[in-house]
């Protein structure tokens, strides 16, 4: 009986949980010969992993940029949107939405040959987060059930991210994948 328990746990550590992370990674585009090159842009490609145990589940996974700590962009369809301003909700748009979220790694370039500090502007300072959450059994129960007769008029897919992104918030399951200061004397090229 021990021998199987600890043959188990043996195995289970010899494949090693799968963990979820998010991770940035920046690449200078200079245009220009020899002496005479200038930065002119950046290729920043964002990539989000989810938890083994997610894998499967509805979800969504989010991108966001931040200036000097204000919500100020999310990443959707190759365009940075702002957050919803309409007084009734501050729900942020997924940069992707799924069925069945994916096992593996998934990247998204973000900006390509743009700079960074075009999103936030001048002296200020530029944090990209990303991260995802699913749709637990229980909250889409509560959007099949509750929500169509309490709330017929608000769409299903909008209390869906509600949910995923409190799942995301409670859980955890964002990080801090891009910090930058713009300066101010140069126009916030770099």
């Amino acid at each position: 009986m021990k021998f199987r328990y600890l043959a188990g746990l043996l195995a289970a550590l010899a494949v090693g949980p799968a963990l979820a992370d998010a991770t940035a990674t920046v690449e200078e585009i200079y245009s220009g010969y020899g002496d005479n090159q200038v930065l002119t842009g950046h290729k920043v490609t964002v990539t989000i992993t989810p938890n083994a145990a997610d894998v499967g589940r509805p979800g969504a996974y989010y991108i966001g940029v931040m200036r000097n700590g204000n919500d100020l962009a999310f990443y959707q369809n190759g365009t940075w949107f702002p957050p919803s301003t309409d007084g009734k909700s501050n729900v942020y748009q997924p940069a992707e939405f799924f069925q069945a979220v994916p096992g593996g790694s998934r990247s998204y370039v973000v900006l390509n040959n743009q700079l960074i500090c075009s999103l936030v502007g001048p002296g200020n300072n530029a944090v990209v987060y990303a991260g995802y959450g699913v749709l637990t059994p229980q909250y889409e129960y509560l959007v099949q059930n509750y929500h169509a007769t309490a709330n017929p008029k608000v769409p299903a897919d909008h209390i869906r991210n509600t949910y995923v992104r409190m799942d995301m918030n409670n859980s955890k399951k964002y990080w801090n994948v891009l910090n930058w200061n713009c300066p101010s004397d140069n126009g916030g090229g770099s």
